[in-house]
């Protein structure tokens, strides 16, 4: 009794929700998964910490093993870009990153440095910007504090951002238990999955065994008695990550893009409560 309690516990601090930092037409449930990034044959990473913010080191390089599960062997982790920015301004400079605005909040020295760091990177499909946080709110509800934020900005870096306040505060689990599920869960929304309507719900996937899954409930604790914390995708994401890499270099759609998944918004922005 006293464990599955502990686990109840463990589900509730891990419960995410979908938003998107500017307003939407309604919730999608159906997505595409981002074969290009998934076909990427060389990818660059800029982790960034914001004051003095970082993950444990073996939760990091976990979330490396993930990406290069689902993508390339070949990538490139620039070293950590520290950056010292006031309280109130750190989200200004989240939701602006990578355009003039962003920079602003920084002092010159460290504006310069930061601009010819962003200057280096492949753009688009190419490069991952990690971002650790000590403030991350709900852009439509600044009293919600998230763990997580994915999303693609202006010059089409890929961008996942962490918030370590919330994310610490995991009950039962450890730091490096916690971090390794918010990182895994943050790059699963940057691939595109769950995309499939069969599994995809407002942007979180139907299946408890799995790391993108949302809301805990009675299905879901007996899941990681069974199977464990969910540190990996489901093997519905799984088979739809495969249909991407077997269809590199292709243009045929995959069978979860022909009837099932939305074309129109394959890059939706998803916040993580």
């Amino acid at each position: 009794m006293k464990k599955i309690s502990l686990i109840i516990f463990i589900l509730l601090s891990l419960t995410s929700c979908t938003f998107t930092p500017k307003p939407m037409e309604g919730e999608e449930n159906k997505q595409n998964v981002n074969k290009e990034l998934v076909c990427v044959q060389r990818l660059e990473i800029l982790p960034i910490s914001i004051n003095g913010v970082l993950p444990p080191k073996e939760s990091f390089d976990y979330s490396m093993n993930i990406i290069k599960k689902y993508t390339t062997d070949n990538i490139v982790v620039h070293p950590t870009f520290n950056v010292t920015i006031p309280e109130g301004s750190v989200e200004s400079f989240l939701y602006q990153l990578g355009n003039r605005n962003s920079v602003a909040f920084l002092a010159p020295e460290a504006r310069q440095k930061l601009e010819a760091q962003l200057s280096k990177l492949p753009r688009a499909k190419n490069a991952i910007v990690m971002v650790y946080t000590p403030k991350l709110t709900c852009s439509q509800n600044k009293n919600r504090q998230l763990r997580g934020l994915a999303y693609q900005n202006d010059r089409r870096f890929n961008v996942v951002a962490y918030n370590a306040t919330t994310i610490n505060k995991a009950p039962v689990i450890s730091d490096v238990q916690a971090w390794k599920i918010v990182l895994t869960h943050e790059i699963g929304h940057r691939l595109g999955v769950p995309a499939s309507v069969t599994h995809n719900k407002a942007g979180h996937c139907n299946n408890r065994e799995c790391v993108m899954y949302a809301r805990p409930d009675w299905q879901a604790v007996l899941s990681v008695l069974i199977h464990g914390m969910p540190y990996d995708f489901c093997d519905d994401c799984k088979l739809e990550l495969k249909y991407a890499k077997e269809s590199c270099g292709t243009s045929y759609p995959l069978p979860y893009y022909s009837d099932t998944a939305s074309t129109t918004t394959p890059y939706k922005a998803t916040q993580t409560k």
